[in-house]
Parts: C-alpha cells; structure tokens; sequence
C-alpha cells in the first residue's frame, strides 16, 4: 500500500506538473459549472493530492506499524479494501484500481495467519515488563 501511494503521487504528479502553480494561484478552487464541469487543473487536483494516495500510504504506515508491534490488522480493512478495488474497476476501466487487491488480500491472508498464531501462542504473564 506504501508503493502503490507513493507510486500514485509519483507519477500522476508527474504528469500534473504543469498544474502545481495554477493550484497554489487557486485554479482547483470551484468554479460556475461545478464538479459537473471541471476544468483541467481541477481534474488534475482530484488525480493526484485529492485521490486516495495520500490516505493508502497512510494506512500502509498503519499497517507497517501493527505489524511490527505484532498486531493484526481487522480484516474488515482487508474485505473495504477489496469491495472498494472491484467497485472502482467495474465502474473505471481501463484503471490499475484492480491492483488493490493485491494488497487486501495480502491483508486477509495476514489477518487469518495472525488469528491462528493467537490462538496457538501460549499466554504470557500481564504487565508491561516481561519475565525472562
């Protein structure tokens, strides 16, 4: 999920470069026609800071860190994931949206991985100090 949000900043902010100045002069900001009619620096916008690499790349960073604190991530992240990735490809083809489910799989097989190994660790004492 961190690759493919930095990937998605990194190149749709390639190809919306030429958008940078006009957004900070306030091109993206709503016009008359509306989302119904957007302007090219609009679309851009929505391409690349408004889409949903930033929060992907985040919840990879969430993910990362459950992981190395041996916390297993809910599946319903993993299940949102894969609802979300099959709606966008249905609806906006062609689009990599499939490639989503790569990491929500990834997500649910961990998620069941993880519940098995729980159940199979032997419990360990309570407290914030582990005996040795």
């Amino acid at each position: 999920m961190v690759t493919q949000g930095v990937g998605h900043l990194l190149i749709t902010g390639w190809l919306s470069r030429k958008h940078f100045g006009g957004w900070l002069a306030g091109s993206a900001w709503p016009h008359a026609g509306g989302l119904s009619d957007m302007n090219p620096a609009v679309g851009a916008f929505w391409l690349t800071f408004g889409s949903f690499a930033v929060p992907q790349l985040l919840l990879g960073g969430l993910v990362i860190g459950l992981g190395r604190a041996g916390r297993p991530v809910p599946a319903y992240v993993g299940w949102g994931l894969a609802a979300w990735g099959v709606a966008c490809s249905a609806l906006f083809e062609p689009s990599p949206f499939i490639t989503v489910l790569v990491p929500a799989v990834m997500l649910l097989r961990a998620n069941a991985g993880g519940r098995a190994a729980v159940e199979r660790r032997p419990a360990r004492p309570a407290g914030l100090l582990r005996r040795r």
